[in-house]
């Protein structure tokens, strides 16, 4: 079943106006090629500097901060910073132009800006190609240079050979530090890099590694059991102690959806060892058990597109086939769930591409076979490790009333719960139309600041009760 996809955060952030995709490399080139250098040294300079403003449609802004530079060749560059796009900073400068009209030509991130400029007020407007976008800058004096942050390359593994980075903020140490922990998928460290660099220029160090095979990183990704995933992870914590700059007992790790299930495996070998975490943070994860997951998924999600009560019922038998070994006749059973929903045309919607083993070999490759795990008994044992749950109120993957329960019952009031008013299985909100009451307002895309700030808030209340 389609639960707990990787595809949770990459969406991680702006897709409609993603700034290193196909629209704003473009839109450069198209600059460069048709525009040139037209203008004078003087008309480049009125540019050059720092503005902040706003993109906006429909009386919705998107803050924007601007850097303009003259280069030693002469020619004018262009980047931009989203503050509200929590795991970016400034973005590479592009090249900008100057028509022989005085129009500065930028390749903004909405399709790129026709700007004219207001050398008496010292601000600039525009137009982007996206349709309905306008940009509103002012002239700012130039920002303090952001925090530097060190990035360490590291290697660690037991068998297997894994790398990763190491993320320092600013300052001499030692940190609290958090290790990231990829959704269900195949992926590098870059996902966990950007929330890094995030939490770094917050006072946290971080670490994000490749997963084995994947990236630098040695090993296979395909037919991981969770049982390696958690081994991965204990691993990783404990290069993570083992770096000077890291306090070693603010350790703790933050997960994404199946992330969480990694997390609170990894937190109960801790807790065992006599090495507990620091703290456990997950977003959008679960607390029940992997098939109890799938079961809940299966049901909320089903409901969620439609689907009738007949058709629900075959995504539930889907589970239930999965925790049987295979037989011949359950194998047939498979094919024929799997023309169902593909003629009904919800195949996609409900399941993985791997979801259908066609022999017993493939039936041993599924993924919730190599998953089976509750984590009842880990997250019981959790005596010194805060926890944190951050939940989306619409989440049809980790449906809200099911995981908080399965929370409330192992931990009580040991954990800290979140939930997210109109989140669902995902950490970023598209570009859209929305309404409040009888009034419309186009909403920018961005990540949804909430779980930031929740971990953010949570982290300063551990590291203040650990100071005092």
């Amino acid at each position: 079943m389609i639960s707990l996809l990787g595809s949770v955060d990459e969406s991680d952030c702006v897709r409609a106006a993603n700034p290193t995709g196909m629209i704003r490399a473009l839109a450069s080139l198209f600059f460069v090629l048709f525009f040139g250098v037209c203008a004078s040294a003087d008309d480049r300079d009125a540019f050059v500097g720092q503005w902040t403003g706003a993109d906006v449609k429909d009386g919705s802004t998107l803050r924007v901060d601007v850097r303009i530079v003259r280069e030693d060749d002469g020619s004018l560059t262009w980047s931009e910073r989203i503050p509200e796009w929590l795991l970016y900073g400034w973005f590479d400068p592009d090249p900008a132009t100057i028509d022989p009209d005085g129009t500065l030509q930028a390749p903004a991130l909405y399709g790129g800006a026709s700007l004219r400029i207001d050398t008496d007020r010292a601000e600039m407007i525009g137009s982007c190609a996206n349709e309905g976008v306008t940009i509103h800058l002012k002239r700012v004096p130039a920002s303090l240079p952001e925090p530097e942050l060190r990035e360490i390359p590291v290697a660690f593994g037991d068998g297997v050979r894994l790398a990763g980075t190491l993320v320092l903020p600013e300052g001499e140490g030692p940190f609290p530090c958090i290790v990231m922990v990829h959704p269900r998928g195949c992926y590098t460290r870059s996902m966990g890099l950007r929330r890094a660099r995030f939490f770094a220029r917050h006072g946290y160090a971080s670490l994000a590694y490749d997963q084995r095979g994947m990236g630098e990183s040695e090993g296979s990704c395909e037919g991981r059991t969770i049982d390696e995933l958690t081994s991965d992870l204990n691993i990783a914590i404990a290069c993570a102690r083992g770096n000077a700059s890291i306090d070693r007992a603010r350790v703790g790790v933050l997960g994404i959806s199946a992330g969480a299930w990694v997390c609170q495996g990894a937190a109960g070998v801790q807790e065992r060892a006599g090495t507990p975490l620091a703290f456990v943070a997950t977003w959008i994860g679960p607390a029940t058990s992997v098939a109890e997951q799938q079961r809940g998924s299966g049901r909320a999600l089903g409901a969620a597109i439609g689907l009738d009560e007949e058709d629900i019922a075959l995504v539930l038998e889907h589970v239930e086939l999965q925790l049987r070994e295979p037989t011949e006749a359950s194998l047939e059973r498979f094919a024929e769930i799997e023309q169902i929903a593909n003629a009904g045309g919800w195949l996609d919607r409900m399941f993985a591409p791997d979801d259908f083993p066609r022999d017993e070999a493939g039936f041993a490759s599924l993924w919730l076979p190599r998953h089976r795990y509750d984590p009842a008994e880990d997250l019981r044992s959790l005596h010194t490790t805060r926890y944190l749950a951050v939940f989306g109120e619409d989440d049809p993957i980790v449906p809200l009333e099911d995981n908080t329960r399965a929370l409330l019952d192992a931990m009580g009031d040991a954990c800290t719960i979140v939930v997210v008013p109109g989140m669902g299985h995902d950490l970023a909100r598209p570009d859209e139309e929305r309404t409040i009451g009888d009034d419309r307002y186009f909403a920018f895309e961005r990540p949804d600041p909430r779980p930031y700030q929740a971990v953010l808030d949570f982290l300063h209340d551990i590291t203040s009760r650990a100071d005092d």
